[in-house]
Formats: C-alpha cells, sequence, structure tokens
C-alpha cells in the first residue's frame, strides 16, 4: 500500500475543493447577513408607538403575526415592518 503524505494547508485545499464541487460556491461567514433576533412584546409595542394592551389585542385578534418560544411570545421585524407598511397605505 502506497501512502500518501499532506501538508495541513493541502488538505485543507482538497476539502474546500470537494465542498465547491458539492454545493457550489462557499460563503464565508463574514459576508453572511446579520440575524436578527425577533422581538420581544415590549419591543414591539415600543417600535409600533403602542401600548402593551394595544399588542395584546393585535396579537389576539391576529392582525399582528406571532409564535411562542416556550411561553414567551415574539414577532418577526419583517412582519412589524410589514404591518406599518400596511396600516400607512
Amino acid at each position: 500500500m502506497k501512502m500518501i503524505l499532506a501538508t495541513e494547508a493541502e488538505i485543507v485545499g482538497y476539502f474546500e475543493q470537494a465542498v465547491k464541487n458539492v454545493f457550489g460556491q462557499i460563503t464565508p461567514f463574514s459576508s453572511l447577513p446579520a440575524i436578527k433576533q425577533p422581538a420581544k412584546k415590549k419591543e414591539a409595542a415600543a417600535y409600533l408607538g403602542i401600548s402593551l394592551s394595544k399588542l395584546n389585542e393585535l396579537l389576539r385578534l391576529n392582525e399582528l403575526p406571532s409564535f411562542n418560544i416556550g411561553r414567551s411570545v415574539r414577532i418577526n421585524w419583517t412582519d412589524l415592518e410589514a404591518f406599518v407598511n400596511k396600516k400607512s397605505n
């Protein structure tokens, strides 16, 4: 059996090439957009300029989409922006 020796840099290069062949171009983590965490109810109310009770009413009436993480309610920022745009038009 013939043994082939390679440096760490060569192995990394082979691995990167294999990944590119399978998945296409590799995007480095540094160039990925930052992911914004969903808003808590208090943050969402402040963003919309409304009281927490008014926000709870909007959520109860399903006028604003939300989801739960355990017992905590979260609202996506994109949904908040869409709600503002919908109300301003």
